[in-house]
């Protein structure tokens, strides 16, 4: 049986990217969410803006 995922991601930003945090939630309804550590001096101005707590 074939199960569909919705994924979302966070990034630091466009210029040298790294993954921030990632959310999957199943067709079930089952959820994952993992942040990874960063510094919000690695993060562009938009992101620091849009998220604020980074």
């Amino acid at each position: 049986m074939s199960q569909h995922l919705f994924v979302d991601t966070e990034f630091t930003g466009f210029k040298d990217p790294k993954l921030i945090s990632i959310g999957v939630v199943a067709q079930t309804g089952e959820e994952f969410y993992a942040e990874v550590e960063h510094s919000a001096d690695e993060c562009s101005d938009f992101v620091r803006a849009t998220f604020c707590h980074f």
